[in-house]
């Protein structure tokens, strides 16, 4: 993930980025933490727990997984989400409590 996360020009060092050069800056900046954008519906980063209420989860999930219901831009940038292996790490974490 972390070639489409932080390569190039959304998640790296750039001012004004929501940073994630590292995992304890990435958690901090994503975990019980208000989006600055309601997505969907929903507030919050990343719920510990429940990735449906999690807007990451809705950015990154793979557009066939939106049964239609297409809300949120899709991360990366210009994809169709993440791919399977990589969205289910992404989900798994979120269940299991996004811990750090």
């Amino acid at each position: 993930m972390t070639n489409g996360c932080l390569a190039g020009y959304c998640h790296g060092n750039m001012a004004g980025e929501l940073l994630m050069t590292d995992e304890a800056t990435a958690h901090a900046n994503l975990v019980e933490v208000e989006s600055s954008q309601v997505t969907c519906g929903l507030h919050v980063r990343v719920v510990p727990g429940a990735p449906e209420e999690s807007v990451l989860w809705r950015h990154v999930r793979p557009i066939a997984l939106d049964e239609g219901d297409v809300c949120a831009a899709k991360m990366p940038a210009g994809s169709m989400g993440l791919g399977e292996a990589d969205a289910q790490l992404v989900y798994d974490w979120i269940a299991g409590g996004a811990l750090e």
